[in-house]
């Protein structure tokens, strides 16, 4: 199994010069936690996510401490309480923040034939939620953790209910 056989084809994407308002309306809008940031010819320059912002806050923002869980950032918890209003205006200023500024130059691609394996190495060795598939420097595809969880499920399914129809 590869690279083109779990991958998202339809990737949302960023650009550089976009702002971490856009970012976030992009990601609520389709229920994802980051994208990869492109050029005016879709080669990736970056990538940007839920993790980043909540960084680009907190570094501009002492006074907000943040506990990423030890696992996996999949959540972030206060441990400091911070006053409503102060919380909204520290976002407020972050959300004119470049993407540019914040976003993750150095990413870790695959291509399209890419083995299963080699993604589940690459995702946990480098604990890497999200890999964008590109093929000549161009993204084609996205693959996320959940991907390729829900893709070996899949499979397994499959083998179990070829098994229970054999007896």
């Amino acid at each position: 199994m590869l690279a083109k056989d779990i991958m998202t084809k339809d990737v949302k994407t960023l650009t550089s010069d976009a702002t971490v308002e856009d970012a976030v309306e992009l990601f609520a809008k389709n229920g994802i936690t980051g994208a990869p940031v492109v050029d005016g010819e879709n080669h990736i320059t970056g990538i940007l996510t839920d993790v980043d912002i909540m960084k680009s806050l907190r570094i501009r923002y002492p006074k907000l401490s943040m506990v990423f869980p030890s696992s996996h950032a999949l959540g972030v918890s206060f441990t400091e309480t911070i006053e409503y209003r102060e919380l909204i205006d520290a976002f407020s200023e972050v959300c004119h923040t470049k993407i540019s500024d914040i976003m993750n130059s150095d990413v870790v691609t695959v291509n399209l034939d890419t083995d299963v394996g080699e993604l589940i190495h690459i995702m946990v060795t480098k604990k890497i939620n999200r890999l964008p598939v590109v093929k000549n420097g161009t993204v084609v595809g996205i693959i996320s953790r959940m991907d390729v969880t829900k893709k070996l499920s899949e499979i397994v399914k499959e083998q179990n209910d070829k098994q229970h129809h054999k007896h």
